[in-house]
């Protein structure tokens, strides 16, 4: 009896493999491409669907409206649940054709664009076609909306801000044409950029405040209709989860459909030491902000990917408040005075000791940093551009010479007045470890300076609203090219904390009665978004970095290196130097 038996569980055992096998071929439960799509075919390593993965955010989304104006960790999460009509590779950093757009050529006119959109769904299975495309457009470049984002749109010539004009041809075609002429190259970042989301669910009219009010926070997942890989199915203030689209349009050689992963899970309001300890604890499956030190340690590690990518599109920056003619007085005429007057951020900017800051702040993970253009940004940084090096006798003698008098070590102004001042700093790690430096270094210089921890939330309405003194934030482009510095230049200028780009107290701020830094740099920038070759973009994008280095309106610290990390068992994986480093591409990521 005793072989029978065994015989017996060797054919049932074979017949499990065999079912095994069969039911993994044809899964039943397997997402398939929808009837009626037109697929767009991605060069990946073909894998398979299935696993969760969980992930991690300093802050958390602020909106799923993808034309408000939002932080990085937003960016991520749009990035996942809208797509575009051309993509943006980060790892080659450059605009691939592997979007919903099959065509986009461009007209002899040199401004007009006509569009062929490929057929396709949104997750709730409505269809995506091409009035869908021009509504995101309309939307996103209405006033009512307000955007940075809407800046890319916007073309300026002779002072005038000119909108595009997007018109629908048919189903499947449209045509965008800018206000000037655009380069082919940089109206491709842009069209790379703008978020397609579905008419019916938006709102259905691009001139009324439900452009902006849509997709809040609040709004229940099921109402979201994404056009991207990814869905929101939850969302609270410690953790957002997302699935799979079942509706996308992207598949793999195989013709498996994007994305492999079921679902993705974020972990909110964890800052990068936080992040980088529980990635190497395991908790978390990939990391795009770990420290130097967790870098370090987990170098070796067979059950890890980690990389110091070197250079990084962000930089730390300290802005002062020069809003000092405002009708309101905002802050303290004395206290202003010191802001808006350059040669003070100069001797400012000579008293703060950026090695100390890359060395004991960032573990030697940084580079010092003296202007919005990174050192990381090889493709478009100027090393001629003027700086600021630490030397604190000379900060001083700077400040002497322009008439600001010392009682022992007090710095005054006007003659009288104790130069002091308070910095605001986001909840941080880094960002308290910088602060707490500054105090140190200013204090050196002879000023009275204190620290003060804020939310996210009430450093952004400190920038809107102008009520601050000083400002500690991170400014994170979220590409290289240039277009994406620009808003920080020219467009929303976080620096003057003032909305109105013909502001006489702008003009006034930095010692330009007539405004013509102002306008030769805005002229700089605008001129540079209509040249095709490169060559002579770069040469406009380098007078910008002069004048801007001339006049210094806000006084940069340090860029840290992009050092990001992944577990060994996901597949697909491309790392990056620009944020998110490490999952830009979860369409394609899957588990080994």
């Amino acid at each position: 009896m005793r072989p029978k038996f065994r015989n017996s569980f060797g054919v049932l055992l074979c017949g499990c493999l065999i079912f095994a096998v069969t039911f993994s071929a044809c899964n039943p439960f397997a997402r398939k491409l929808a009837e009626g799509i037109e697929a767009k075919t991605m060069n990946c390593e073909p894998g398979s669907q299935g696993g969760n993965i969980t992930l991690a955010l300093q802050n958390g989304p602020t909106t799923f409206n993808p034309y408000v104006d939002a932080s990085p960790d937003t960016y991520e999460v749009m990035r996942n649940l809208y797509t575009t009509l051309l993509d943006y590779d980060y790892a080659k950093n450059k605009v691939e054709d592997t979007g919903l757009a099959t065509t986009v050529t461009p007209d002899a006119d040199g401004q007009s664009f006509s569009i062929k959109v490929r057929k396709a769904l949104f997750s709730d299975g409505s269809s995506l076609d091409a009035e869908d495309v021009v509504f995101s457009y309309q939307t996103c470049a209405s006033s009512d909306v307000d955007s940075l984002l809407g800046d890319l749109l916007r073309t300026r010539q002779d002072k005038t801000v000119k909108e595009p004009t997007i018109t629908k041809v048919d189903a499947q075609t449209l045509t965008v044409k800018f206000g000037g002429p655009i380069s082919p190259d940089v109206a491709r970042l842009i069209f790379a950029r703008i978020p397609i989301v579905s008419k019916n669910s938006f709102g259905g009219a691009v001139k009324t405040s439900s452009a902006r009010e849509a997709y809040g926070l609040k709004t229940a997942p099921d109402k979201i209709v994404s056009s991207g890989p990814f869905k929101v199915v939850s969302y609270s203030a410690s953790e957002l989860v997302l699935k799979a689209n079942e509706k996308y349009y992207k598949t793999d050689s195989n013709g498996t459909l994007l994305p492999y992963l079921d679902e993705i899970k974020y972990l909110l309001n964890l800052d990068r030491k936080a992040q980088s300890d529980k990635f190497a604890a395991g908790a978390l499956d990939a990391c795009n902000y770990l420290t130097a030190e967790k870098v370090k340690s987990l170098k070796g590690n067979n059950q890890y990917i980690v990389e110091d990518k070197g250079g990084s599109l962000h930089v730390w920056a300290l802005i002062m408040n020069t809003r000092y003619l405002h009708s309101k007085r905002l802050i303290s005429p004395v206290k202003a005075f010191n802001f808006a007057f350059d040669k003070f951020r100069f001797a400012s900017s000579k008293a703060i000791n950026r090695d100390k800051l890359v060395q004991e702040v960032a573990g030697g993970g940084a580079k010092p940093a003296f202007n919005i253009f990174t050192p990381g940004n090889s493709a478009w940084f100027d090393s001629s551009v003027k700086t600021h090096t630490y030397d604190l006798t000379e900060a001083k003698a700077l400040l002497m010479a322009q008439g600001y008098k010392y009682t022992g070590n007090e710095l005054k102004a006007l003659g009288k007045e104790l130069v002091r001042f308070s910095i605001a700093y986001p909840k941080d790690a880094t960002a308290a470890a910088i602060a707490k430096q500054l105090v140190s270094d200013f204090t050196a210089l002879g000023a009275e300076v204190r620290a003060t921890e804020e939310k996210p939330e009430v450093i952004s309405n400190y920038l809107t609203a102008g009520t601050f003194d000083a400002v500690l934030i991170e400014l994170r482009p979220e590409w290289p090219d240039p277009i994406f510095i620009q808003p920080y230049v020219t467009g929303r200028r976080y620096w003057a904390a003032d909305p109105e780009p013909e502001s006489t107290d702008m003009r006034i701020n930095f010692g330009d009665p007539a405004g013509k830094w102002y306008d030769d740099t805005q002229a700089a920038m605008d001129k540079a978004v209509s040249l095709r070759a490169i060559s002579d973009r770069k040469a406009q994008y380098n007078i910008v970095q002069q004048r801007w280095a001339e006049v210094m309106p806000v006084v940069y610290l340090m860029s840290e290196n992009t050092m990001v990390g992944a577990k060994t068992s996901l597949k697909n994986l491309q790392s990056a130097m620009a944020d998110p480093g490490m999952t830009w591409n979860l369409e394609v990521i899957c588990k080994k």
